[in-house]
């Protein structure tokens, strides 16, 4: 609720929790946005509080989602898309080497 920042004390509890939301939301996509707006990052995270922080918003680093949201089944079958993209890619270049095809565009994968 946007009036907990203008309503509430200045140290109250509702104020403070509002604020460490935003915050934490603000940390977050700040980091996200930095390799499309560099600029605009560095200048916001320079603005943000905190002494512990980083230099620059690309030393930062980027935050690690929380353990919970890990789905294995869902790792495993990207683990298996890449892999298959691996021997396409492969496959492809070997084709171009040999000179059955002058660019990728030119294959034609078929998987069965």
């Amino acid at each position: 609720r946007k009036d907990r920042l203008y309503c509430e004390r200045p140290g109250g509890p509702e104020r403070r929790s509002t604020q460490t939301a935003l915050f934490g939301i603000l940390d977050v996509l700040v980091r996200l946005m930095a390799p499309l707006l560099s600029f605009t990052a560095e200048d916001v995270w320079g603005h943000m509080p905190g002494r512990e922080r980083a230099p620059s918003v690309f030393l930062g680093g980027l935050p690690e989602p929380p353990a919970a949201w890990r789905d294995e089944q869902l790792a495993a079958r990207f683990d298996r898309l890449l892999a298959v993209r691996a021997a396409v890619t492969k496959a492809i270049e070997e084709a171009r080497q040999a000179g059955v095809v002058k660019q990728s565009s030119e294959a034609r994968v078929v998987l069965g």
